[in-house]
């Protein structure tokens, strides 16, 4: 497995990591926040998996390069926050940070794991802390969920 940074195919920027496994290659973008991955071609069985699970501002800003690799943007959602597209059009919108904070153990039972009987969440997004970044900030949505180190920006 080999790593290293290349030009962006969604949106030009330097800053794609990009990801060898062998068998197969992974770009992920720390500016525009896409995504793609050599099974990710147009029309394939992979991408319409991904397209039925998508909100459809997703799918509108899916991009198609010129090797027939379908690019989305990120969704993260881990222990610590939620970083995710927000907006109304492919012209209207924004990458949004939201932590995570933790239930407190006497109200956990509001928040039921689905298809879980008796199991209950411990954290959830706190919208009162949302920030909102431009389009091709990705990065400052990830360093603001502490995913990269300041000092290095």
């Amino acid at each position: 497995m080999a790593d290293a940074f290349s030009i962006c195919r969604n949106c030009g920027s330097d800053v794609c990591y990009e990801v060898d496994h062998g068998n197969s290659m992974h770009w992920s973008c720390l500016d525009c926040g896409f995504y793609t991955n050599t099974f990710m071609l147009k029309d394939s069985d992979v991408v319409e998996q991904i397209k039925d699970t998508s909100p459809e501002l997703y799918k509108d800003l899916m991009h198609v390069d010129g090797d027939g690799l379908v690019w989305f943007p990120k969704v993260i959602d881990n222990e610590h926050c939620l970083i995710f597209i927000d907006g109304i059009s492919i012209d209207s919108w924004s990458w949004c940070y939201i932590p995570k904070v933790s239930i407190p153990f006497s109200e956990q039972y509001r928040y039921p794991v689905k298809g879980k009987p008796g199991e209950f969440h411990t954290t959830r997004v706190d919208q009162n802390l949302k920030k909102t970044f431009g389009q091709l900030d990705f990065i400052l949505a990830l360093q603001e969920s502490g995913m990269l180190l300041k000092q290095l920006l």
